[in-house]
């Protein structure tokens, strides 16, 4: 297996990086990702600010999040978020299929591919 590994030098929004078609937050902090519409255990909802898009949020345990976008009500995207350190909601790495993207406080430094 090799995995190629990118160094981010783009400037990025302050809360968001597009990757594929969509706009991700770039920090774990669910007060900055949208309205919260339900809880119910450890599934939230949330719908993102002007947008079709919600967030279905699976908390896993203190560190480690899986993530659903949904728009109309179906699963279109997801991806798993993981804290470095739960005192510092942005600093974390996400998966999304065999990619890794790694936040350190809440900018993209850098991602790794196979």
């Amino acid at each position: 297996m090799i995995r190629k590994f990118t160094r981010i030098i783009q400037k990025i929004s302050r809360f968001t990086y597009k990757i594929k078609e969509f706009y991700l937050p770039t920090t774990m902090n669910l007060k900055l990702w949208g309205l919260m519409l339900s809880k119910i255990g450890n599934v939230s909802l949330f719908a993102k600010n002007n947008s079709k898009q919600k967030y279905r949020v699976t908390e896993i345990n203190k560190l480690e999040r899986d993530i659903e976008i949904l728009i109309n009500q179906e699963v279109v995207f997801t991806f798993k978020d993981v804290l470095a350190n739960e005192n510092d909601m942005r600093t974390f790495s996400r998966f999304i299929e065999k990619s890794e993207y790694h936040y350190s406080n809440g900018k993209l430094i850098f991602f790794c591919f196979e």
